[in-house]
């Protein structure tokens, strides 16, 4: 299903390469569905680095625009929800 799993750091999709890793498995059924290699401690800085930047902006951010991107999340959650349930 999910051939290459990715990090997202900062707006980038950082991969495993070849460094070892572990399968993805899908508890309600028990198939891989992909493989996610472990990060390299530069990696690892520079997703921290991230998280504290986008802690800044939100933080930042009132709670009227808050509310209004997880009801977007919500929404595209559920949507996208439909897409992947057994059976479609």
């Amino acid at each position: 299903m999910y051939t290459d799993l990715a990090l997202h750091i900062g707006g980038n999709w950082i991969s495993g390469g070849s460094r070892q890793g572990e399968d993805v498995v899908n508890p309600a059924t028990g198939k891989t569905l992909g493989g996610c290699r472990t990060r390299a401690r530069a990696t690892s800085t520079r997703r921290w680095r991230q998280r504290l930047k986008a802690f800044e902006v939100w933080r930042a951010t009132n709670a009227y625009e808050r509310a209004k991107v997880l009801r977007k999340a919500a929404s595209l959650v559920r949507e996208r929800a439909d897409e992947h349930s057994p059976g479609s």
